[in-house]
């Protein structure tokens, strides 16, 4: 058998124990949504929130950051069987969506849920993001850029969700220029920030709600490091204001912190 022939072979299993494992995660958690506890929570956000002051401002801005870095393990790779320096492994993320939307929440019920804007409640507005420079559904997104010489199998790539607050999530052919690959969330059901977060709530605290993504990916090395190189993490969600007034007007802007994720060779 050719080489090339069991280098797929390798990325082909490692896809699927990678599957198998959160799928049988995925049946352990819905089946049994536990209360999360305090080292449940991995994520770090840092949310501000400004109301506006009449209406000749916007009626609110909202920045933060988020730090995923706690989701996301060191990726081991296996070196593959009948070749001498090639490694294939998996890149995995996964994330409780209580966890990831406890910051926004929070900053919802102490600050946006309260506010009132041209006499009408700020949590009425529609939620929307921008495509192709025009108001769009909802999302936020997140890049994995891989080192030079890593080939990402793009065939291979899964993700799923077990959560009402994102309807869908996409991926983007690789940029070959940048070697990555990047996933769009969709946030709910194109609601307003009330809605939106009413979704938030029904899952708050509970286990069981994960969205995950898992990009397999080979890379050649005949270097005695362990380390094969750093994947690096990053992610945005830009959230615009509709209607007449200031439409099109950034009023949220939330980036995910880069994550540096190391790439090990699985010691024999």
């Amino acid at each position: 058998m050719s080489i090339s022939a069991t280098i797929k072979r390798c990325v082909a299993l490692l896809s699927t124990v990678a599957l198998t494992a959160a799928a049988f995660a995925g049946i352990a958690t819905t089946a049994q949504a536990d209360e999360m506890q305090p080292s449940d929570y991995k994520v770090v956000s840092n949310y501000s929130y400004k109301a506006g002051t009449s209406i000749f401002t916007p009626p609110f801005t909202a920045s933060g950051t988020v730090d995923l870095s706690g989701t996301i393990e060191p990726s081991q790779a296996q070196q593959v069987e009948g070749s001498s320096d090639t490694y294939a492994g998996v890149v995995t993320g996964t994330v409780e969506a209580a966890d990831l939307f406890a910051g926004a929440y929070k900053m919802y019920t102490e600050s946006m849920q309260k506010g009132v804007w041209g006499g009408a409640p700020v949590e009425n507005l529609v939620m929307y993001s921008k495509a192709n420079n025009k108001l769009d559904f909802p999302y936020f997104t997140y890049t994995l850029k891989f080192p030079t010489g890593f080939k990402i199998n793009a065939d291979a790539i899964t993700f799923s969700e077990n959560t009402d607050t994102i309807s869908k999530i996409s991926k983007s052919d690789i940029d070959t220029a940048n070697n990555s690959v990047t996933f769009t969330f969709y946030l709910g059901n194109w609601n307003d920030y009330k809605g939106f977060f009413a979704l938030v709530a029904k899952e708050a605290g509970q286990t069981g709600h994960r969205i995950t993504v898992n990009v397999p990916y080979t890379v050649s090395s005949d270097s005695a490091s362990q380390s094969l190189g750093t994947v690096i993490g990053s992610g945005s969600c830009s959230l615009y204001k509709g209607g007449n007034w200031y439409n099109g007007a950034e009023i949220i802007s939330v980036t995910a912190s880069d994550v540096s994720i190391d790439v090990l060779k699985v010691q024999e």
